[in-house]
């Protein structure tokens, strides 16, 4: 029997290999009921923080989108032309997904692809309503997916400290119709973005976890089984 598929998505510097090195311990609870897809991000990059020395020869690395400031991010989303584009094609070809697995900026990437897909889904809805012929199989019947785990995520747009106006701009842009799981280091230095990346999807849907832990996947086996049993309790759940 086919075990449905999580797309894998690594941090900013990585790449899928390194993310199965360092997912291990959770993949190993997750496997019996789901299939791990890894791949890798579409614009390569600089070694990211903490993959030297250890994975120096596991190169090239890889991230998603230039989010080195507010700024950067906003200027078509931070995204290369066509990385985004890239993305989504890889998350319809190797898919469908009923789900996220994504650590760092990979959660940021996850956020971005789904509303990509949100945006595609509206067009393609209004197009059918309008009677138009373009609208293409790929659009017009969008692969879902169910659940988003979102592990030391970053968040898009972050302004450290979040301002009035990005609290109301990431209302303006919450991801509806998915269930999320966010795991939250308590030392994690990226924790304020940890926290602002909930607030773009759904409250109604989501849930904080915490960790004793840094900007790391979780390494306790109590945290990783307490994590497992959620994320198969969660698709279980749908």
């Amino acid at each position: 029997m086919l075990r449905p598929k999580i797309l894998c998505l690594h941090g900013w510097g990585t790449n899928a290999e390194i993310f199965q090195i360092q997912s291990r311990r959770l993949a190993a609870l997750l496997e019996p009921h789901f299939e791990l897809v890894y791949i890798n991000g579409p614009a390569e990059a600089s070694p990211g923080p903490g993959v030297l020395p250890f994975f120096e020869d596991s190169g090239p690395f890889y991230g998603y989108l230039d989010d080195s400031s507010a700024a950067a991010e906003e200027a078509a989303g931070g995204w290369a032309d066509g990385d985004l584009d890239k993305l989504v094609s890889d998350f319809r070809r190797e898919g469908p997904f009923v789900g996220i697995l994504a650590f760092s900026q990979g959660a940021k990437a996850a956020w971005h692809l789904l509303r990509r897909l949100e945006e595609e889904s509206s067009a393609a809805a209004a197009a059918a309503d309008a009677g138009s012929s373009l609208v293409t199989p790929p659009q017009s019947q969008q692969p879902r997916v169910d659940f988003v785990v979102a592990v030391c995520g970053t968040a898009p747009y972050f302004q450290s400290p979040p301002t009035a106006d990005a609290k109301r701009a990431a209302a303006a842009r919450v991801v509806t119709g998915v269930d999320t799981i966010h795991v939250i280091g308590d030392d994690d230095p990226y924790r304020a973005e940890s926290e602002a990346l909930a607030g773009f999807f759904d409250a109604a849907s989501r849930l904080v976890v915490r960790f004793p832990g840094a900007h790391h996947m979780p390494a306790d086996h109590a945290v990783n089984a307490s994590l497992a049993n959620l994320i198969v309790h969660t698709f279980d759940a749908m």
